[in-house]
């Protein structure tokens, strides 16, 4: 059951790659960068999520989902 668990995560991670990597970048360098998502699709990336405050990624988050009517 597990490698059918893995193998849906890492097909839906290749699917997300090749359909947004022309708009975000998808692959980390060292931290990676923070996507957010919202009914599965990326809606914004970050790429060094680590050079600001947690304040200031919640207050993108809140703004990018509230612009979108998508509060889960």
């Amino acid at each position: 059951m597990a490698g059918d668990s893995d193998e849906s995560l890492n097909s839906w991670y290749e699917e997300m790659c090749k359909s947004y990597s022309l708009n975000f970048e998808l692959h980390g360098h060292g931290y990676g960068p923070l996507w957010w998502l919202a009914k599965g699709e990326a809606i914004d990336c970050l790429t060094k999520p680590y050079e600001h405050s947690l304040e200031t990624l919640q207050r993108r988050s809140v703004v990018l989902f509230e612009s979108r009517g998508s509060h889960s």
